[in-house]
């Protein structure tokens, strides 16, 4: 039991650290670093795991941190990340430009269509470039794109965004109604359609919520949405709907509390201090663990039944934590009990083992 607290301690340092580095980090002026060259080095791997290295970079780039031996890694990822934006505005181009030939109109969200709230867009990875179509054009638009030669990796095509299942989710809105309230982006001599600034929000924050806002990249891009904002912002629209509004309020809260977001001038912005710490901590505490996606179980629970000692590691290998459970469930995280999300999920795994006969569950 020792030894896991131990090693909860170590990640959540570590998560802190990352934070204290990126805290600004993607204004065009951010604040001057208040940490030293061990800090930088010691996080220099997880920076780049985290793909937030150019952000470190960018904080650093003035200061005398910028003629460390570590800048130059930092700043290596920061032009290998502007150009693969470059890389990612042309497949925008390409991808927008041949669906529309179909007669599909795609809505490009997410990665890409951030890249313009930062104070330049080699900041921001881009990563896979997510189209939205109706979803009834979904199945043909993948066909077009694959033909064009597009992979998985470099296109992601999404059927709608009204699918509450899905990280990529609008509440309250159907197809028809996102389409009506988008913008448009000139892309060289192409308009390209991006989501409102209320609805990219939401997307935004819904998306790091269900995945448990496990890297700092996805808080960065709350962090700059939220300052870039446009003066007219509906806060009414963006934080409708339960449980969706509490998802979107813990983001942006999770992003001033850790990163120093400046809330002014939102309903947020008289809570503070109501911050929960565990949430605080568990965030922390994946940060310091970019690779790890999802737990995995390998041991028979009928051979760790023989270890006692074992119990406790293999129910918190299995269960989901508060954060996990409660999100799972769509729950509110506001909501004062939440470790009844984490009761119903442990009957629910009991519930999948006996129907297995007994088997073992392992992922």
């Amino acid at each position: 039991m020792a030894g896991a607290s131990s090693t909860r301690a170590a990640r959540e340092r570590k998560g802190t650290q990352i934070a204290k580095i990126l805290r600004g980090a993607w204004r065009a002026n951010p604040p001057p670093p208040d940490f030293g060259e061990p800090d930088l080095e010691e996080m220099s791997s997880l920076l780049k795991a985290s793909l937030t290295a150019a952000l470190a970079w960018w904080k650093i780039r003035h200061s005398s941190l910028a003629q460390s031996d570590v800048s130059a890694h930092l700043r290596a990822q920061y032009v290998a990340h502007a150009i693969r934006s470059a890389h990612a505005t042309h497949r925008v181009y390409q991808y927008v430009a041949a669906l529309r030939a179909h007669n599909i109109e795609p809505i490009v969200f997410k990665g890409w269509a951030v890249f313009s709230h930062y104070a330049e867009a080699g900041l921001r990875p881009p990563g896979d470039v997510d189209l939205a179509v109706a979803p009834h054009d979904a199945a043909r638009a993948t066909k077009i794109l694959y033909e064009l030669g597009a992979t998985p990796v470099d296109v992601d095509v999404h059927p709608g965004l009204s699918d509450s299942a899905h990280a990529a989710y609008i509440p309250n809105s159907s197809w028809d109604q996102v389409l009506e309230r988008t913008r448009i982006k000139l892309v060289g001599d192409l308009p390209v359609r991006v989501l409102d600034p209320e609805d990219a929000f939401q997307v935004v924050c819904i998306h790091s919520a269900r995945h448990s806002y496990a890297r700092p990249i996805w808080l960065c891009d709350v962090a700059a949405m939220l300052e870039t904002r446009p003066a007219d912002f509906d806060w009414t629209r963006a934080l409708s709907r339960p449980p969706y509004a509490s998802w979107i309020a813990a983001a942006i809260l999770l992003a001033h509390h850790l990163l120093d977001a400046k809330i002014e001038n939102t309903p947020l912005a008289a809570r503070r201090e109501r911050m929960p710490q565990w949430l605080v901590r568990d965030v922390l505490g994946r940060w310091a663990q970019p690779y790890l996606i999802q737990k995995m179980v390998h041991t028979s629970i009928l051979e760790i039944w023989r270890t006692p000692a074992r119990w406790g590691d293999a129910v918190r290998a299995r269960v989901p934590n508060r954060l996990e459970a409660t999100l799972a469930h769509y729950g509110a995280l506001n909501e004062p009990f939440l470790a009844r999300y984490q009761m119903l999920s442990a009957v629910e795994q009991f519930w999948r083992f006996t129907r297995r006969g007994g088997v073992p569950l392992s992922e």
